[in-house]
């Protein structure tokens, strides 16, 4: 995650990582690399932490600088001036920040009960206004990490996703309302955003969002919250008013290159929102459920998902994906898998791959010419296109921004084909 990010953005990490595989400009292929995946604030605990340098072994020579190969007996080098330099320092917090620091460690480990806890005994102990924020702040990611780690079946048992998201925005809301104007504050409002983004409250999150503009100007992270902004009119079915908020990032901040490029691709995505849903080019259904392609359920509502067998992200958002397959597919809507069998990059055989991760797609075409790919605009994977009962399409983009209440709506629909 290649942010430079000062102390004030260390927990605002989480805040809704997307990645997206290899992509094709010209898709004909599936050789070429997409950019890298768009997160938030990146910060030291989210990023993959480096591989630790183990300990020498209990009763191990001290290193050659401070004993040869024949000294046995040798005295161990003294204490470093910057380790004993460390531990003056931890000498020197206050309970609050020793609790802090012990709520971290418990919450790489992914203990966030735990570090949950620790901060609120932190925060009990009525610490200065810029300490309290960052306690809100940590304790508001716990539960968004929480709730992000169960999403994506990185951590094992029941939880309940949405009371853990709800509880990110009430704690969130308890510190902005207290300290609205603090270095922390602003980071604490684009998580609030991002928490209602994940729970599919895209108008809350728009409205998040935006305020956080109108509050904070001059934060430093406000082109990543108006490409969120659009990301939420596009989930929402409004491809007019995504597609502006894209040309306002465009124009407003030309040297972001990265989000720059996300709204130019997002912009593409759009173009097909409104359209009749074309077929999709396969000359093999796996499951032989749809004999006569995608009309085969023509006044149902329908979902594509393309994806690879190579894809790491598309991997990765398998536990989501499979989750609302199984929520939407009891109330009628029909999923469907794209995928290319003879794509150079595959690591296995399709068929072998969707047993092996248990995908409940009703059924999955095989396009080995990638023509279904240049019918949705498909540039990078997974991807996600939505159809209504008419066979309109009314949403393109990623499965993290799945539109669950879009869809909701579109059940309720008359089935009336269009001509």
């Amino acid at each position: 995650m290649p942010f430079a990010v000062s102390v004030a953005t260390l927990s605002v990490a989480a805040a809704l990582s997307v990645s997206s595989c290899a992509g094709t400009e010209d898709r004909q292929s599936a050789t070429v690399s997409e950019p890298a995946a768009e997160k938030t604030p990146s910060t030291p605990e989210a990023a993959a932490p480096p591989k630790p340098v183990p300990p020498p072994a209990s009763g191990s020579a001290a290193p050659a600088a401070a004993q040869g190969p024949g000294e046995a007996g040798a005295k161990a080098a003294p204490p470093s001036p910057g380790a004993a330099a460390v531990k003056a320092a931890d000498a020197l917090k206050t309970p609050a920040e020793q609790k802090i620091e012990a709520s971290m460690a418990l919450r790489k480990e992914r203990r966030y009960d735990e570090a949950i806890a620790l901060l609120r005994e932190a925060l009990a102990l009525s610490p200065p206004p810029d300490t309290a924020i960052d306690i809100y702040l940590k304790i508001g990611e716990a539960h968004f990490r929480k709730a992000q780690d169960a999403q994506y079946g990185r951590i094992q048992g029941e939880v309940a996703i949405e009371k853990e998201l709800i509880e990110a925005t009430r704690i969130l809301d308890e510190g902005l309302a207290k300290h609205p104007d603090l270095a922390k504050s602003p980071d604490a409002a684009f998580l609030r955003g991002s928490a209602f983004l994940l729970t599919g409250r895209l108008e809350d999150a728009k409205t998040a969002y935006l305020g956080l503009m109108r509050r904070y100007p001059a934060y430093a992270y406000n082109h990543q919250a108006l490409l969120r902004v659009g990301i939420c009119e596009a989930s929402m079915g409004d491809a007019a008013a995504a597609g502006t908020t894209f040309e306002r990032l465009i124009a407003a901040y030309p040297d972001k290159e990265v989000e720059v490029k996300k709204a130019r691709r997002y912009t593409d995505e759009l173009r097909v929102f409104g359209q009749r849903a074309k077929p999709i080019s396969a000359d093999t259904w796996i499951r032989g459920m749809a004999k006569d392609g995608l009309s085969t359920f023509d006044g149902e509502v329908r979902v594509l998902i393309f994806f690879a067998t190579w894809c790491e992200n598309c991997k990765d958002e398998i536990p989501h994906l499979r989750s609302i397959i199984q929520e939407l597919s009891a109330k009628g809507v029909v999923f469907l898998g794209v995928a290319n069998p003879e794509d150079p990059k595959n690591t296995v055989a399709v068929d072998v791959y969707l047993e092996r991760e248990k995908i409940p797609f009703l059924d999955v075409a095989l396009d080995r010419t990638f023509a279904s790919w240049n019918s949705y605009r498909v540039i990078s994977l997974p991807a996600g296109v939505v159809i209504d009962r008419k066979g309109i399409v009314r949403w393109r983009g990623h499965p993290a921004f799945f539109p669950k209440r879009l869809v909701e709506g579109l059940l309720a629909e008359e089935a009336k084909p269009s001509s």
